[in-house]
């Protein structure tokens, strides 16, 4: 399971959130709607990394998913991007 980040979901996260050098932000299940896993989707939190199932640093961003949360891509890899029409991230998982 690989996190992938486009460089303009890279600069979004990094405003949306305040987020600067040394920073990190977590990819986390919720309950929601989600086409990957019934009845759950995915969330972000600022917080440190700690029991890291994939990690990636993006312009001295780290951004992760715990063990705990691996279980919802089912092996798959992440894809992060901007959608400038709605101004949000979508995820897909491949």
């Amino acid at each position: 399971m690989d996190i992938h980040v486009d460089d303009s979901a890279t600069k979004w996260l990094k405003e949306e959130f305040g987020l600067t050098t040394g920073d990190a932000i977590r990819i986390m299940t919720r309950y929601g709607d989600s086409t990957v896993q019934p009845g759950f989707a995915l969330t972000l939190s600022v917080e440190r990394p700690s029991e890291v199932a994939s990690a990636v640093e993006l312009d001295g961003i780290q951004i992760f998913i715990k063990e705990q949360d691996a279980w919802y891509f089912n092996g798959g890899d992440v894809f992060v991007r901007y959608d400038p029409h709605t101004d949000e991230l979508m995820f897909d998982v491949q």
